[in-house]
């Protein structure tokens, strides 16, 4: 049967009842097997009587059988991440929709708590919790219409945080709040930073 969205992820054989009253079957359409993927195709089913009367009855089939796609376009596989938690953005795609309920993440093999905006192309999430340093592995995982699924990872190296990213990580940061677009020097400070005497 298909699935509660009205799909199905795998060839379908349909096969019609028929009966009669009065004069009985003289003929019926035999099962018919959909294996064509798309929405919206119509199979019918004709039966005729002895005394010549037709009838037929129709059936909807909304086929998937392909997964959808999925990239995770940050953080970057093999990257290093100052920002503490990162941005998580990962795209996805399915020619006959995504299931948008069905966007998952995991961090280390294990569920990923985060506050996610989620459209049915792209999704970008911010975890609710800081993570350790060291080397992660993130998990993305999405299903189509008809729930057929699909999953992608990246592993990265999370650094200490540069909260006013300059480039210095804030236990080295002697200058906090550098303006946006300031170069700085090894301690992190922009000359708009430094007095007189320096």
């Amino acid at each position: 049967t298909a699935n509660a969205n009205g799909w199905y992820n795998q060839n379908v054989t349909v096969r019609f009842s028929y009966d009669d009253s009065g004069s009985g079957i003289a003929s019926c359409s035999s099962p018919n097997t959909v294996n064509t993927e798309g929405a919206g195709q119509i199979v019918t089913g004709t039966a005729t009587d002895l005394a010549g009367n037709t009838a037929s009855a129709s059936l909807t089939i909304n086929m998937d059988k392909t997964a959808p796609s999925i990239s995770i376009d940050a953080p970057l596989n093999a990257s290093v991440q100052i920002n503490n938690p990162p941005q998580i953005i990962v795209s996805y795609n399915d020619a006959n929709g995504i299931d948008v309920n069905a966007f998952a993440l995991q961090m280390d093999g294990l569920p990923l708590s985060a506050q996610c905006t989620s459209t049915t192309s792209i999704s970008s999430c911010i975890p609710n919790t800081n993570l350790s340093l060291g080397g992660h592995t993130l998990q993305a995982s999405i299903g189509d219409l008809a729930g057929n699924t699909a999953n992608n990872q990246v592993t990265f190296q999370q650094s200490s945080p540069d909260t006013d990213g300059d480039g210095v990580i804030d236990t080295d940061d002697q200058c906090p709040a550098t303006p946006i677009g300031d170069s700085v020097d090894a301690n992190g400070c922009s000359p708009s930073q430094l007095d007189g005497d320096n």
